[in-house]
């Protein structure tokens, strides 16, 4: 986000997880972190209902349907190469987070058989139910959908790559 729209943000490394970061939010020894919205809906719920955390800006490929009016990063960058930055940097990489892959050579029927099943399961009522008692949320992507984020990737100019490169890999 820095490099992609220049915001003066400065990374701080080393808490062990969102509830450490959590607690110096809350002492005031940080202004902000970033996490995933289904992670700060849940556990910083109080923080939410008393005002005391805002989401200010959101890094999602669509929009949270739940906070409307907080702007999506892409939709600040100015150039190219930040709008590649955000979107081969950021969103592909957390939409194929959780991807259930299969070997290269799976017989196209295999893999039929196999998208079939896993999305009647994210449609079935009583997985559903389970997934709402526990508070988890089931936002899948077909396989399709992930077939295309990862050729697209794998269809990424060298300019890109390297700049992603930079950005990503810390030189020592």
């Amino acid at each position: 986000m820095k490099s992609a729209l220049g915001l003066p943000i400065q990374l701080i490394e080393g808490f062990k997880g969102t509830a450490n970061i959590r607690v110096a939010a809350e002492a005031g020894e940080i202004d902000g972190g970033c996490w995933t919205w289904a992670s700060i809906r849940t556990t910083w719920a109080n923080g939410l209902e008393s005002g005391m955390v805002k989401p200010i800006i959101q890094v999602n490929q669509k929009k949270a349907a739940d906070i409307p009016n907080v702007p999506n990063a892409i939709d600040f960058a100015k150039t190219a190469d930040g709008r590649t930055l955000i979107d081969s940097g950021i969103h592909a990489p957390s939409a194929i987070l959780r991807a259930y892959a299969l070997p290269p050579g799976t017989p196209k029927g295999r893999i039929d058989v196999l998208r079939s099943a896993f999305n009647s399961t994210m449609k079935d009522p009583g997985f559903l139910a389970e997934m709402k008692k526990s508070k988890l949320e089931i936002n899948p992507l077909t396989g399709g959908e992930m077939d295309t984020i990862v050729k697209k990737l794998f269809q990424m100019d060298p300019k890109s790559i390297a700049k992603i490169r930079d950005v990503l890999v810390p030189k020592n």
